[in-house]
């Protein structure tokens, strides 16, 4: 009887097995989650964990819009200032800042926080300190236009004093 070396061994077959049964349960996890929002402590605290469900290319699966707004304190009071007017650049998916990543990001906040700083003293209407804001609110499904409503949260990512530096990544040789 000739022995037929292309193929696993027979020990290895459960490994392999158990392999497949552990990445399938994995992947149940993962649908759970970007299909239900996976909006449990342990969700949002480990949102690494399943980082295969929630990844996007084109769409965003989430019940809630997310928008970020910052504010500048001139003489005690805080004003809203238009960070679209301040940060032109934007993607198709919005102002780059609004990304994920970014608000979950203190060192990025503080990088946005700080040019907020410098271009509106650049502008001509220097702040005091700087608020970046975290909104959000529900979704109005089969519409494209999404309108704040009143049930809208927001959440103060960072208060930023325009006196205070952040350290930035060194500049490059070009």
């Amino acid at each position: 009887m000739e022995r037929d070396v292309r193929t696993t061994p027979p020990p290895l077959r459960w490994v392999g097995l158990a392999f497949l049964c552990v990445l399938t349960g994995y992947f149940a996890l993962c649908a759970n989650a970007i299909l239900r929002s996976f909006d449990t402590p342990f969700g949002r605290d480990h949102y690494w964990a399943t980082w295969m469900g929630s990844w996007w290319m084109f769409t965003n699966r989430t019940k809630q819009n997310t928008a970020v707004e910052l504010e500048a304190e001139r003489v005690g009071q805080w004003e809203p200032v238009d960070a679209a007017e301040l940060f032109p650049t934007r993607w198709e998916s919005g102002l780059r800042f609004e990304r994920p990543y970014f608000r979950m990001s203190g060192h990025l906040t503080a990088a946005l926080a700080q040019a907020t700083c410098r271009r509106l003293e650049k502008a001509g209407t220097p702040s005091d300190a700087v608020r970046v804001n975290e909104v959000r609110w529900a979704k109005t499904l089969g519409s494209a236009e999404q309108p704040r409503g009143s049930d809208a949260a927001v959440k103060v990512l960072l208060d930023f004093r325009c006196s205070d530096t952040v350290p930035l990544p060194a500049k490059g040789p070009f």
